[in-house]
């Protein structure tokens, strides 16, 4: 008897594994007919295997009804389909959903999801979510909250992610302007090449009192941003060249010159 059911249980995971790879290549063949623009193809093939519980197809297809791109834009069925994957755990689709029910102002639903995925170190997730607790939607207003997840999300190292904390900080959002913070986000982010970073960075520092090297160091975070195209850079740069001396301006271009990305 154990034996049989032994050979039985054996024979049920060859099935269950033979069912999973033939979904997968349904997959794989549905994505296919969607690159090469066969969306009727696609759309079909997505909407069998998702009506048969399959995740993945679950997920493409409310992404595809949500953009439009593939068939006709319908939220209704985005909504489900989303809804589907969602619930199943998948973190695109548990982001995805948020934005829906955000656009249409159902901020608590939103911020179910949000926090779902959230929860599983999505950044898209965390954004959200810290811009609910900065305004209160959905959740109680929690200003220290949202920053606390702001700065997980800029330790990640995204320089974008790192030049908005950096100018929340300089703004104010945390309560009053936090110079420090403000000046350590936007560094890191100008030292990875960010253009806005250097640019306003070197703004800050030739507007505030500071070391003895400040105008130096604010010439050379703008001139960095005028040769990665910033926009106002060479106005800035001219105006500020009127406070500083033809060393400091040179010394300020030699370390340009000489910057390296990861170099601060």
């Amino acid at each position: 008897m154990t034996g049989r059911l032994r050979i039985g249980s054996v024979g049920l995971s060859l099935a269950i594994a033979l069912v999973v790879s033939a979904a997968h290549a349904d997959i794989k063949d549905a994505r296919k007919s969607y690159l090469r623009g066969d969306y009727a193809s696609a759309l079909t093939e997505y909407k069998r295997l998702a009506e048969a519980g399959n995740v993945d197809a679950q997920a493409r297809l409310g992404e595809i009804y949500y953009t439009g791109r593939g068939a006709l834009e319908d939220l209704a069925l985005a909504h489900k389909w989303l809804k589907a994957a969602a619930q199943q755990g998948d973190v695109g689709s548990q982001v995805n959903l948020g934005l829906i029910l955000a656009q249409n102002s159902e901020f608590e639903a939103a911020a179910k999801w949000f926090g779902m995925a959230a929860a599983k170190g999505d950044t898209a997730a965390m954004n959200n979510m810290a811009a609910f607790h900065m305004r209160g939607l959905g959740v109680d207003q929690n200003i220290r909250l949202a920053f606390a997840m702001l700065e997980k999300v800029a330790e990640r190292g995204d320089s974008n992610d790192q030049y908005q904390l950096g100018m929340m900080y300089l703004q104010g959002m945390s309560g009053a302007p936090d110079m420090v913070n403000g000046l350590k986000w936007l560094t890191r982010a100008a030292g990875q090449g960010n253009a806005e970073a250097q640019l306003r960075l070197g703004a800050v520092l030739s507007e505030n009192e500071g070391p003895d090297d400040r105008l130096v160091k604010a010439y050379k975070w703008i001139h960095l941003a005028s040769m990665f195209g910033a926009d106002n850079a060479n106005q800035m740069l001219a105006d500020l060249s009127e406070k500083m001396t033809a060393g400091q301006i040179a010394e300020a271009k030699r370390l340009a010159l000489s910057w390296q990305p990861g170099n601060n």
